[in-house]
C-alpha cells in the first residue's frame, strides 16, 4: 500500500511539473532585458514589434520576451554597471556614457569589424557620419578597431531655441546673445553641468578657436578640458553671462519658450522639436539652430555588458531598431534623430517651407540641396564644428560643484541666511529674557523668605 501510494505522489509531482511547463514562459520562451534612458524607446510598440520581427526572420519555435527598463541618471547608471549592480543584454546610453563603460571593460565586442554586415545586416543603413565619429571615439578609449564595441541609434545637438516673435534675424546663430543685456530676464537655459561647461567653454575661447589652424581641434580641445584653469576660464564666463542676461536655470528650457515667458533658451533638438510640435500660440514662433562658434552632437548607442547571456538575440534587436519604418516610429516618438542615412529618411523629414541646404555630408552624394524639417539635422557646414563631449572623469565633482555655484540664487541664499540669524538672534533674547526673569523671581523669593524669618 505504502509503494502505491508514493507512486501515486510520483505521478502526481511530474504532471504538476509538465503543466507549469507548458504554461507561461516555458523551454520555448526566452527573455531578453534592456536598460535604457528615460524616453529615449517607445516600450510598447518596440515589445511587440520585435516579438513579430523574431518570429519572421527566424524558423525557431521561440518566445522571446523583452524586459525593457528605464534609467534617469547617466552617471549613476555608470556607477552600478561598473558595480556589477545591473544585469542585462544591452545598454542604451549617451556616448560619452558607452565610452567609459568600454574604456574600463565593462562591454564586450558586440560584433567582427570585418563581418557587421553580415551579424547586422541594418548597421549599413547607419550615415557613416555617424559611424566615423562614435568609432573615432571607441578607438581613442579602447584602442582596438577589429570590433564593434557600440551601435549608434538616435542622436542629438545642443543648439539655441528663439522666439522669431521677439528675437531679430541678426541675433539668430550665435552664443554671444547669452551675454546681450538686451535679452535680460528673457533667457532659460537647461540647468546640466554638462550643457553650462560647454556654453561657457566655447564663448570663453571664442577667439583662440577661430584664430585657429584646425578649428575642430581647437573647438574640441575647449569644450573637452577640464583642469583647474579651464574651470576658472568657464565659471568667470559663466558669470558674466549670469551678471548680465540674468537666465533662469531649469529642467526644460523649451517649456518657458513654448509659454511665450522667455525668448532665447539653451537647449537640445530634441526638447526644441518637441516644443516646436507643440507650439500653437500665434504669439510665439519658434526656432531652433545651431551656433556658429559650434555645439556638442551627442549620439545614444547601444553597447553589450559582458555577462550578457543572450547574445544572439541583442544582435537581432539590434537588426530589428535600425529597419527603417521602425528607427522612423521612434524618432517621432522621443524627438531624437535617426542615425540612418537613408533616402527614406531624408524624404520623412522632408519640409518645402523650410530653406534648402547641404546634407550629403549625412545622406551621401547628390542630397547637396535638400529641405528638411528644423531642428533634426545640422546642415554640412554646422556638422563640421559639432563635437563629442567626453567624460569629465576625476573633475566632474568640482564641476558640478562650480556650476551649482553659478546657477543657485544668490539673493534667496542671503535672505534664509538673513532670516536664520533673526530667528536665532530672537530665540537668543527670549532665552536670556526668560532666564533674567526666572533669575529676579527667584531673588524676589529669597527676599519675601528672609523678611519673613526675621520678622519672627
Amino acid at each position: 500500500m505504502k509503494k502505491i501510494f508514493v507512486v501515486l505522489i510520483s505521478i502526481l509531482l511530474l504532471g504538476s511539473l509538465f503543466a507549469g511547463c507548458s504554461n507561461g514562459v516555458n523551454d520555448n520562451s526566452e527573455t531578453f532585458t534592456i536598460y535604457a534612458e528615460a524616453g529615449s524607446l517607445n516600450k510598447e510598440e518596440v515589445t511587440e514589434g520585435f516579438k513579430a520581427f523574431y518570429k519572421e526572420t527566424t524558423s525557431k519555435d521561440i518566445n522571446v520576451n523583452i524586459n525593457i527598463t528605464f534609467y534617469t541618471d547617466t552617471d549613476k547608471m555608470i556607477k552600478d554597471v561598473s558595480e556589477g549592480k545591473i544585469s542585462c543584454d544591452l545598454i542604451l546610453a549617451k556616448d560619452y556614457a558607452a565610452s567609459v563603460l568600454i574604456s574600463n571593460n565593462k562591454v564586450q565586442g558586440i560584433a567582427n569589424t570585418a563581418t557587421i554586415s553580415d551579424t547586422i545586416p541594418n548597421y549599413k543603413n547607419i550615415s557613416s557620419f555617424i559611424t566615423d565619429a562614435v568609432n573615432v571615439m571607441v578607438e581613442t578609449d579602447k584602442g582596438d578597431s577589429s570590433k564593434i564595441y557600440s551601435v549608434p541609434f538616435s542622436f542629438r545637438t545642443l543648439g539655441v531655441l528663439y522666439n522669431r516673435k521677439n528675437v531679430a534675424s541678426s541675433e539668430l546663430g550665435s552664443f554671444s546673445i547669452f551675454n546681450n543685456s538686451s535679452y535680460k530676464g528673457n533667457i532659460a537655459i537647461k540647468n546640466d553641468y554638462r550643457d553650462l561647461f560647454t556654453l561657457g567653454a566655447i564663448t570663453a575661447n571664442y577667439q583662440d578657436i577661430i584664430s585657429s589652424n584646425d578649428y575642430r581641434d581647437a573647438l574640441n580641445k575647449a569644450i573637452n578640458k577640464f583642469d583647474y584653469t579651464s574651470r576658472e576660464t568657464v565659471m568667470s564666463q559663466l558669470q558674466k553671462q549670469k551678471s548680465n542676461t540674468a537666465p533662469a536655470y531649469m529642467e526644460n528650457p523649451a517649456d518657458a519658450l513654448l509659454k511665450g515667458n522667455k525668448d532665447v533658451a539653451l537647449c537640445w533638438s530634441d526638447e526644441a522639436i518637441r516644443a516646436m510640435n507643440e507650439n500653437s500660440d500665434k504669439n510665439v514662433k519658434l526656432y531652433f539652430k545651431l551656433a556658429d562658434e559650434g555645439g556638442i552632437l551627442e549620439s545614444n548607442s547601444f553597447v553589450m555588458p559582458n555577462k550578457a547571456s543572450n547574445k544572439e538575440e541583442a544582435r537581432m534587436f539590434l537588426n530589428y531598431i535600425l529597419q527603417e519604418d521602425v528607427s522612423i516610429s521612434q524618432m517621432n516618438y522621443s524627438g531624437k534623430t535617426s542615425v540612418l542615412g537613408t533616402k527614406k529618411l531624408a524624404s520623412e523629414a522632408d519640409d518645402t517651407a523650410s530653406d534648402s541646404a547641404n546634407f550629403s555630408y549625412f545622406f551621401g552624394e547628390g542630397n547637396n540641396s535638400l529641405t528638411l524639417k528644423n531642428g533634426y539635422y545640422p546642415t554640412s557646414d554646422e556638422a563640421m564644428k559639432l563635437i563629442l563631449l567626453q567624460d569629465m572623469g576625476d573633475s566632474k565633482e568640482e564641476v558640478i560643484s562650480m556650476i551649482n555655484r553659478i546657477t543657485s540664487n544668490t539673493l534667496l541664499i542671503v535672505l534664509i541666511v538673513i532670516i536664520a540669524v533673526i530667528i536665532v538672534c530672537v530665540a537668543a533674547f527670549l532665552i536670556y529674557y526668560m532666564y533674567k526673569k526666572s533669575k529676579q523671581k527667584n531673588i524676589q523669593k529669597e527676599r519675601m523668605e528672609n523678611t519673613k524669618g526675621y520678622r519672627k
